[in-house]
């Protein structure tokens, strides 16, 4: 699963995430991503288009972040009453200077 989001750092230096358009220095409606969603098979590769439309000369320049989610069933051990899932999430930082 593909998604983008906004970002930007707290005072002691920490990524904090936000829903696109969050922030005032989002790329919100200029970024977008294709496809959404995929299957890659083990050892396999694909790509996924990001792409800025830019407002012209006056842009401002923004920056926001591509996530991506695997998205798993989630396993259940024989015998167990609860399952755990731990899910790594790959961010792609996108930066646009005017």
């Amino acid at each position: 699963r593909i998604t983008i989001k906004d970002w930007a750092r707290d005072s002691l230096g920490t990524n904090v995430f936000g829903d696109l358009g969050t922030f005032p220095n989002s790329c919100a409606s200029r970024i977008t991503a294709f496809p959404l969603t995929l299957q890659i098979p083990p050892r396999a590769t694909d790509f996924v288009r990001v792409s800025y439309a830019s407002v012209g000369a006056t842009d401002p320049g923004c920056w926001s972040i591509v996530i991506i989610e695997p998205v798993r069933p989630p396993i259940k051990l024989a015998g167990a009453q609860a399952t755990a899932q731990v899910t790594i999430l790959s961010g792609v930082k996108v930066y646009v200077h005017p």
